[in-house]
């Protein structure tokens, strides 16, 4: 008599193409996996890209408020002078009256 190893033959049949599926699925899924980190990626490059182009941005406009500031500072400083010289004039004036009567 014949053993029937039909029912053995389809078991090896199916665990082998099992073993193919899991390994055809896990390429696939390396492969989006990585598909998935390198947009991810890319992604990250173009916005530290925006980033440093708005931190540019940011750096020239400090520039530039830096410069008006100087110029404005300098503005305030020539003010500040001819006022002070107004007053020490004005002082020089008071102060020879006042020597003036007393003579």
């Amino acid at each position: 008599m014949k053993k029937d190893t039909s029912n053995e033959n389809i078991s090896y049949k199916y665990d082998k193409k099992d073993k193919n599926a899991k390994t055809v699925q896990k390429s696939i899924l390396r492969v989006v996996n990585e598909k998935m980190v390198s947009e991810g990626i890319n992604k990250l490059l173009y916005e530290v890209t925006q980033l440093n182009i708005k931190v540019e941005k940011l750096f020239d406009k400090s520039l530039e408020l830096e410069k008006k500031n100087n110029s404005l500072e300098q503005s305030f400083n020539k003010v500040e002078e001819y006022f002070e010289k107004k007053l020490e004039k004005k002082l020089k004036k008071k102060n020879d009256r006042e020597t003036s009567k007393l003579s």
